[in-house]
């Protein structure tokens, strides 16, 4: 059920953010996210609907399996990133592109 009214609120928000993004850096875009005990993808995913950015990665570089929490309110993509993998990723954006590769 939780997941279920954290999509639905998600979906809502991107309806509202994606004209306002487009002319924002996608790692200066900002994101709210409130997320417990859930995998990196899921994360990463949320964050790509509320941002209109698409995340590239190797399943080597992010563990589908660790569960993490978050709690931003009006952050940038690039704080968020760097509170979920606290230097162990660098990123590099082509377009709406954010490639995570190991540091």
């Amino acid at each position: 059920m939780k997941k279920i009214l954290l999509l639905f609120l998600i979906s809502t928000l991107t309806i509202n953010l994606k004209s306002q993004n487009s002319s924002v850096p996608p790692l200066e875009r900002e994101v709210t996210l409130s997320i417990s005990n859930e995998s990196v993808p899921f994360v990463l995913n949320a964050i790509s609907q509320q941002t209109a950015v698409v995340f590239s990665y190797s399943p080597n570089v992010i563990s589908a399996t660790n569960k993490i929490s978050i709690d931003v309110k009006a952050k940038s993509v690039r704080h968020t990133l760097n509170t979920i993998f606290t230097g162990t990723v660098k990123y590099k954006v082509k377009g709406k592109y954010i490639i995570l590769q190991k540091e």
